[in-house]
C-alpha cells in the first residue's frame, strides 16, 4: 500500500499489514506509531514523485515478510488491547 497522506493513527497501514502486505507512508502522523521500518514498511520523506520512487525501489530491492508483516499487525489487535488495558487497570487498582 501506498500512503501518501496525513493519518492521526495511521490505521491503514495496519490494515494492509494484517493481509501480509507492506505500506510506503509519508513519515508522519500515526505512521510513525504503526508502521515498523524494514519489518512492516518503508517511509518517504515528503510528497515529492521522486521521494516515493525511491521508497517503491527501496521495497522492490528488500521485499518484507509477510509472516513478519503480520506479526507486527497483531500487536495492534483487539485482544493485546484489551488484555494490555485490563493489566494497566490491574496495577492502578491494587
Amino acid at each position: 500500500m501506498i500512503a501518501p497522506a496525513f493519518e492521526d493513527y495511521g490505521l491503514t497501514p495496519l490494515e494492509a499489514a494484517s493481509f501480509g502486505r507492506p505500506t510506503l507512508a509519508l513519515r508522519k502522523g500515526g505512521y510513525l506509531d504503526t508502521i515498523s521500518e524494514g519489518t512492516s514498511g518503508y517511509f518517504f520523506e515528503d510528497l515529492e514523485a521522486r521521494s516515493i520512487s525511491c521508497a517503491i525501489d527501496k521495497l522492490s530491492e528488500n521485499p518484507l515478510d509477510s509472516d513478519e508483516i503480520r506479526g507486527h499487525a497483531s500487536r495492534f489487535s483487539e485482544e493485546r488491547f484489551v488484555s494490555t488495558l485490563r493489566q494497566q487497570v490491574s496495577l492502578h487498582v491494587d
